[in-house]
């Protein structure tokens, strides 16, 4: 990613880790083991200057 883009970026890859938790039911602070391709993410903006992520295990 370029410089513009890794705040975006970092943002969203932090959501989708954080709707992962979630759905399985973990704090952040716990160790999570779970790989990526097992889930579908769909990521939206409601408003500028927020990121939101659903995942739902496939």
């Amino acid at each position: 990613l370029g410089p513009q883009d890794r705040p975006e970026g970092f943002l969203r890859r932090w959501t989708r880790l954080e709707a992962v938790s979630k759905a399985l039911g973990c704090g952040l602070g716990q160790p999570l083991s779970w790989e990526e391709e097992d889930w579908t993410f769909h990521s939206f903006v409601p408003k500028p200057g927020y990121i939101g992520t659903v995942a739902v295990r496939n």
